[in-house]
């Protein structure tokens, strides 16, 4: 699968309400962007739909204008999985934003680093037979 995200994410797990043509109703963020952001819901809104999402960042409630960018039912059955499009990003939730990221710590990815390798000689090599019992 191709991934179009066009911005850095971080992993966030709030409660917000969502805003619909005639619903409203609570989902669960599961990351967030300067470009939108990932939801579960037991809502399932076609994509296309306007959202508002209200959020609570930094002691602050933003109220954000987005559209369903894509909508996915979640495995369980219980609910959806919204990505949400920001369509106006108001500066101030911008900045918000942008904070968190800076301040929150970068994942740490299991990943060995190139000059951390051994050398190729001092590699052991495998043996061709197993050493011999004690006897």
């Amino acid at each position: 699968m191709h991934d179009r995200r066009h911005f850095p994410r971080m992993a966030l797990e709030v409660e917000v309400s969502l805003g619909s043509e005639s619903n409203f109703f609570v989902a669960r963020t599961k990351d967030i962007s300067v470009g939108g952001l990932y939801v579960t819901s037991a809502a399932h809104l076609q994509p296309g739909s306007p959202v508002v999402v209200n959020l609570h960042l930094e002691g602050e409630s933003h109220h954000l204008h987005c559209r369903v960018a894509w909508s996915t039912r979640l495995p369980d059955g219980t609910g959806a999985g919204l990505g949400l499009e920001f369509e106006r990003l108001p500066v101030p939730a911008r900045r918000a934003i942008e904070r968190m990221m800076v301040r929150r710590e970068p994942e740490v990815i299991d990943v060995i680093e190139p000059e951390r390798l051994p050398a190729p000689a001092s590699v052991p090599r495998p043996r061709k037979h197993p050493p011999p019992l004690p006897g």
